[in-house]
């Protein structure tokens, strides 16, 4: 997930819940498109992002580069990129201009979007976004529970695809596009549904996400958009 900084929006100004719907999607996705992504080394991060990203490292992560995101209302912010291609996997750590650590995340890649498994999203941001969330989980645990889903996965015939350390700048750049291009089209609705979640804390896809009401058919409609031949069961 890329979305930090659209979540920032939401919170930075409380009140937001109060606007007319039509003004709060317009606010959030104009701050959020008016954002600078500025690409750094991972020494940039203030502080660099300790304890967090050396629990990564303990755990096979390598530190492979930063961007750091300014926008409109909103305090800077870091986004740490690592990097795991033993288990395909990258991470991504968010770290605010005093040095404390938000949310986490680890992504791999798919032929048809991406396994996400992450601390405190609240929602999936686009159709082919596999999201699973484990609020508090430490660095281990959520590779563990990354791992279990990617082996789930692969029962059902889906093979993730290589992760190659330095392609972790274009991926975020391409996700966060991507991102807010779909904020945008699904509407206030979706926008609104972001701001009550994120304001009390209540993520949509808790827990495995084998466990997830649905997900074979989903996973089985994602195969067949991409071209690929779902397996039977």
């Amino acid at each position: 997930m890329t979305s930090n900084v659209l979540l920032a929006v939401l919170a930075v100004v409380g009140v937001l819940l109060l606007f007319a719907p039509v003004a709060l999607q317009s606010f959030v996705v104009s701050r959020a498109r008016k954002a600078a992504i500025i690409s750094e080394p991972a020494e940039a991060v203030p502080g660099g992002g300790w304890p967090v990203a050396g629990a990564f490292q303990a755990v096979g992560f390598v530190p492979v580069g930063a961007v750091r995101i300014v926008a409109p209302s909103v305090p800077e912010q870091h986004c740490l990129l690592l990097a795991a291609p033993e288990v395909a996997s990258f991470a991504r750590l968010w770290v605010g201009p005093d040095g404390k650590t938000g949310g986490y995340s680890l992504q791999s890649p798919l032929p048809f979007g991406t396994l996400v498994t992450g601390v405190d999203a609240v929602d999936a941001m686009t159709d082919h976004e596999l999201l699973q969330v484990f609020p508090g989980a430490d660095p281990q645990h959520l590779l563990d529970r990354h791992l279990d889903a990617q082996w789930f996965l692969a029962s059902l015939g889906v093979q993730g695809l290589p992760v190659h350390p330095a392609d972790a700048d274009a991926r975020f750049r391409a996700e966060w596009a991507e991102e807010l291009e779909a904020v945008g089209r699904r509407g206030m609705g979706f926008t609104i549904g972001l701001a009550y979640r994120s304001a009390l804390k209540l993520p949509k896809h808790k827990g495995p996400l084998a466990e997830q009401k649905g997900i074979v058919e989903h996973v089985r409609r994602l195969q067949g958009s991409a071209g690929t031949t779902p397996p039977t069961r």
